[in-house]
């Protein structure tokens, strides 16, 4: 039921988000759930100093490295969210609004990643952890995805997710069109 190699990947990506947003190399997780305790003994540490090593990198050449570019994406939607939000280029616009959705969906988990417990016999969820599930907007789903508590959390999540897609649409047609207009000014 459980991949291990998914387990490192969402890992992975786990400890660097929670380091691009609370901006701190000084972090200790415990093991979210029993059924994971054997691949987070074996890969958590490996993980962490992995990150820790690609982040000192980042500092050192931020301006070099995709993550140190996250690193200034964040800090700018962080400081100046009025100003790109006033900005006329369509990829600033659609940065915006790609980190809103990270943040919200971030603060609506109360900024916590939370594991679905699932019953290893049929996969369903463990309905005594039902607790868990309610304050927030969705959970990782060990199985891949994530599990939502009630249908009014789901909406609000493709609420937020279709609003970046549509702009990633709007940003796509919005660069066929120069493509298309500078092709035919050169017939």
């Amino acid at each position: 039921m459980l991949n291990e190699q998914r387990f490192r990947m969402e890992l992975f990506r786990i400890l660097i988000i929670k380091v691009v947003y609370e901006n701190t190399n000084e972090y200790q997780l415990q093991c979210p759930t029993p059924e994971l305790y054997t691949y987070w003994t074996r890969h958590y540490e490996k993980i962490k100093h992995i990150v820790s090593r690609i982040l000192k990198y980042s500092e050192k050449n931020k301006k070099k490295n995709i993550l140190g570019k996250i690193y200034q994406l964040a800090d700018n939607i962080c400081k100046n969210t009025e100003d790109i939000k006033k900005s006329e280029l369509p990829i600033r616009k659609m940065e915006h609004i790609f980190f809103k959705t990270l943040l919200h969906h971030y603060t609506r988990n109360n900024r916590k990643m939370t594991v679905v417990k699932r019953d290893w016999k049929n996969g369903k969820p463990l309905k005594n952890y039902n607790f868990l599930y309610k304050d927030i907007m969705c959970a990782v789903d060990p199985t891949g995805g994530v599990y939502f508590y009630d249908s009014i959390q789901m909406q609000q999540y493709f609420e937020n997710n279709s609003e970046l897609l549509l702009e990633i649409i709007n940003f796509s047609n919005i660069q066929k069109k120069n493509f298309i207009t500078k092709h035919l000014a050169k017939q």
